[in-house]
């Protein structure tokens, strides 16, 4: 895992281009399935690109349209890492073109990634495409379709960091410190799973790499002492939450699963819509690196250069497995905390397993061509499996664009979901600001206990918790009367249980309905209008929001 071997990965990869052409063709082809969308069919994509919406406004356009109602402190905090890309995109373009192009960036950045990982930590140019190939899935995973953009954006940063660790490891210097430093701090602005998960990652690739004179470790703790300092100095230091719903987000109690239930998410990694579909994407993976084992099958001095090659990627695999059983599963509502080790122990897995790949392997015996064949195989397969699963999300996400034409503009209203599915409406709500410079009171915040805590709202007025309906919980609504002159009903009116206000229906499509809240005359009676219900012509499609 050394770059001094770069001459005989040259002579030994050289070189098949269509492999490459290949990769790059699969990547754009998952980008064009993004660009297709009429909506944001990714859970959490809408919030934050109303939140970066809002962001630009307030430091580029002083805050003409929400300076009023929220307010930002840039800083090199978690997630504003994330955060700026999309921003400065919300500036440049309109808001739609701005968050797909976001889409795009946050997918093809970790098998990009990957790639100069691969390449910089010796494995020859076939092998580090076959490498980005299969990152492909990993930057698709669960958590992308959750809308996790600033995790996503992080394990690009952890390749990249790594990238920079190598040459201080090998041969120290200042210079290469400060940049791996650079990119540390860089990741931790993007998220601050990323140098915990890097300092394991790095911890388990040192480990085994060796050799161990007092130099090369001296030079192992520097390097790991960055992504240590970092975290502690960050557990230490952040400022204490700020209002009630943060100081009870950070009350709650931290959750671990059991070792059955981490175990079933470990060989469950690729799941994410359907099971029988996901079992063949996992069986997939595992044939892609069991038949690249195969093909660099040999005894001798050849077998020891293989395992040689392979052994620091294993190392830094087990060590984000270990990190994964060792994290808590939750705390509240944020979930998903261990998961975050596995994108990156199975790309390692992948690396170990194409570690001693050449073109000539892949050219020699059935194994080789098996391995091309299955890796290419994978990542077109997932275009279509995304795009047959996204795309009723995408539908039921642009019903609430629709619907949306019969809202004022600047209006405050209140969404209430009442599917929780993955048709991703969780967040469609965030919509009335994009299309409509709406209030919407929901969006990531670090008032509201969110780790986002360089955004807040200035003065958010009452609004339930936004699992209500499904968890029912009570509501004052006196409050919501007071307060949310609109409803936006998102999901099946079905769920929705029965609300005591008078309300005028203005518009419904089949996912969503737009209520307006009548106020109260007389004994609480409510003044009914003349007018019935405005029906919402549909959203042209690439409409931009």
């Amino acid at each position: 895992m050394s770059g001094a071997s770069a001459p005989a990965v040259a002579a030994a990869g050289r070189r098949l281009p269509w492999l490459a052409l290949a990769c790059i063709a699969l990547l754009l082809a998952h980008c064009a399935l993004f660009l297709s969308f009429r909506s944001l069919p990714l859970l959490d994509l809408p919030s934050h690109a109303a939140r970066a919406r809002v962001i630009a406004d307030l430091l580029f356009d002083g805050g003409v349209r929400f300076g009023a109602l929220y307010a930002v402190a840039p800083g090199l905090l978690p997630y504003f890492g994330a955060d700026l890309p999309l921003v400065l995109l919300m500036h440049w373009l309109p808001p739609w073109t701005a968050a797909t192009a976001y889409a795009c960036l946050v997918f093809a950045a970790l098998p990009a990634a990957v790639w100069v990982f691969a390449r910089r930590a010796g494995l020859a140019a076939p092998a580090a495409w076959l490498a980005a190939l299969l990152a492909q899935l990993v930057a698709s995973d669960s958590t992308f379709l959750d809308g996790f953009a600033a995790f996503h954006l992080g394990l690009a940063a952890l390749f990249l960091a790594l990238t920079a660790a190598l040459p201080f490891a090998e041969r120290g210097g200042v210079l290469r410190f400060v940049a791996w430093l650079a990119w540390v701090v860089l990741g931790y602005t993007m998220h601050l799973a990323t140098p915990v998960v890097l300092a394991a990652a790095l911890a388990g690739v040192l480990a085994v790499r060796g050799p161990w004179t007092p130099r090369a470790l001296g030079r192992a703790v520097l390097l790991l002492s960055v992504p240590t300092l970092l975290v502690a100095a960050h557990t230490l230091l952040q400022p204490a939450p700020r209002g009630a719903a943060a100081l009870a987000a950070a009350a709650q109690p931290y959750v671990w699963a059991s070792p059955g239930a981490k175990l079933q998410t470990l060989l469950g990694y690729f799941h994410v819509f359907d099971h029988a579909t996901d079992q063949l994407r996992r069986l997939g993976f595992a044939a892609v690196l069991g038949t690249a084992l195969l093909a660099q099958a040999g005894r001798g001095a050849q077998g020891r250069a293989t395992l040689r090659a392979a052994l620091p990627f294993a190392g830094g695999a087990l060590a984000c497995v270990a990190l994964y059983a060792l994290l808590p599963t939750s705390q509240g509502e944020l979930f998903g905390i261990d998961v975050r080790a596995l994108p990156v122990a199975v790309t390692f897995a992948a690396l170990a397993a194409f570690a001693g790949l050449d073109a000539a392997a892949l050219r020699r015996g059935w194994a080789g061509r098996l391995v091309v064949l299955l890796a290419l195989a994978l990542p077109a397969a997932n275009v279509a499996y995304l795009a047959r699963w996204l795309q009723p999300a995408d539908e039921a996400q642009n019903d609430v664009r629709t619907m949306l034409l019969a809202l004022p503009r600047g209006a405050r209203v209140l969404p209430i979901v009442t599917r929780f599915d993955d048709s991703m409406l969780l967040h469609a709500g965030a919509f009335a600001l994009l299309d409509r410079d709406a209030y919407y009171p929901y969006l990531f915040s670090g008032d509201q206990g969110h780790p986002q805590s360089y955004f807040s709202y200035r003065d958010r007025p009452y609004a339930p918790s936004q699992f209500w309906v499904d968890r029912r919980m009570p509501v004052d609504w006196e409050a919501v009367r007071r307060e949310w002159p609109y409803l936006l009903v998102i999901g099946s009116p079905g769920n929705l249980p029965p609300l005591p206000l008078a309300t005028r229906e203005l518009a419904a499509t089949r996912s969503a309905m737009l209520l307006q809240v009548l106020p109260a005359t007389g004994a609480g009676k409510a003044a009914v209008p003349d007018a019935g219900t405005v029906r919402a012509t549909p959203v042209p499609a690439r409409t931009p929001l």
